[in-house]
């Protein structure tokens, strides 16, 4: 999103919680190649909405930096995890402040 393009996903699980249809991406039914095709060309045919969405996903992504979303993450941990697992929160910060490129990494690799 960051990089400002545009998203196509499938209308299941995570993607299509984050996709809003027209907003910042399309959607289309799972397995539907015809529905990828139609996607396609409305987007290529239609400049003003490609460049609408690849502004807005600009915006969203550049506001979402990994280290806010580590950040948010931990604050999350920490609020679910027992006092007497501190030590688990100290390596959180640990990865968050000292290895922030690693840990985005991590974080595509397992979304």
């Amino acid at each position: 999103m960051a990089a400002g393009c545009n998203t196509l996903v499938s209308a299941v699980g995570g993607p299509d919680e984050l996709i809003e249809d027209g907003v910042n991406g399309l959607k289309v039914p799972p397995g539907d190649a015809d529905a990828i095709k139609e996607a396609f060309e409305k987007l290529a045919g239609n400049r003003t909405l490609m460049n609408e969405i690849g502004m807005r996903n600009r915006k969203t992504g550049l506001s979402n930096s990994w280290r806010k979303t580590a950040h948010k993450l931990r604050d999350l941990i920490v609020r679910v995890t027992p006092k007497k697992k501190s030590n688990f929160c100290r390596v959180i910060d640990r990865i968050i402040l000292d290895r922030i490129q690693s840990y985005k990494i991590n974080l595509l690799v397992q979304y």
